[in-house]
């Protein structure tokens, strides 16, 4: 009969503790949605699978299989971390920012975010909402309530900017919110191609808009003509 080691199991080495094992999972978490988040941020969560992100991870497909159940478990976890790793970026901005200058705080921390490409194909949650536009289920959903929350911030901080006198008071401030995203589809792309040139201008866009607001003018103004 074979004898237990001591402080180990029947015929093998040292039994890890349950805090080594929790550890280890964790590290293979980390791992395997930061190599999901490079893959998906410049292809796209449809580019997703359990072998690819295992191969660029380091792991066995089956770790990665476990960890994440499902296609679907896998491609909604990395949108939620991608949309994380933003949001604990911006909070730390906007703790310091006043209600007037809350608008520039969150267009110059998105632009900053991309620029500095903390993910190789820019912004997850812009990326997604072209990537699924149209499509439905659950991730579709998640990807859209992001963006309509992001746009909303966006309104309100123009809100705010009025209020304080910082933009012209007949600003329609979900206009304002509309042609921001639009731009950041733009810049979003010039990232993700690496087009610098085309970035610089998405950076002036930005800041011609915004100087626009405090001017104002009929283009965001709320009683503007449709077409």
């Amino acid at each position: 009969m074979m004898r237990r080691r001591e402080g180990g199991q029947d015929g093998g080495g040292p039994a890890r503790s349950p805090r080594r094992r929790r550890t280890a999972a964790s590290g293979h978490r980390e791992a395997a949605l930061a190599a999901a988040l490079r893959i998906a941020s410049l292809e796209g969560l449809n580019a997703l699978s359990f072998g690819r992100v295992a191969e660029a991870a380091g792991l066995p497909k089956s770790t990665v299989q476990t960890m994440f159940g499902e296609r679907a478990g896998l491609q909604r976890a990395v949108f939620e971390a991608g949309a994380d790793m933003f949001r604990r970026m911006l909070e730390a901005r906007l703790a310091h920012a006043r209600p007037a200058e809350r608008l520039r705080f969150l267009t110059g921390a998105w632009l900053d975010f991309v620029g500095a490409r903390t993910l190789p194909g820019g912004c997850l949650v812009t990326a997604s909402v072209i990537e699924l536009r149209g499509a439905t289920g659950p991730l579709a959903g998640a990807v859209a309530e992001q963006w309509r929350a992001w746009r909303g911030l966006l309104a309100q901080a123009t809100r705010d900017g009025v209020a304080a006198g910082r933009y012209a008071a007949d600003v329609d401030p979900e206009q304002a919110a509309f042609e921001i995203a639009a731009l950041q589809m733009a810049a979003n792309q010039a990232v993700a191609s690496g087009d610098a040139a085309l970035f610089a201008r998405a950076r002036r866009a930005f800041a011609a808009l915004l100087q626009e607001l405090e001017t104002g003018g009929p283009r965001f103004a709320q009683d503007a003509p449709q077409a």
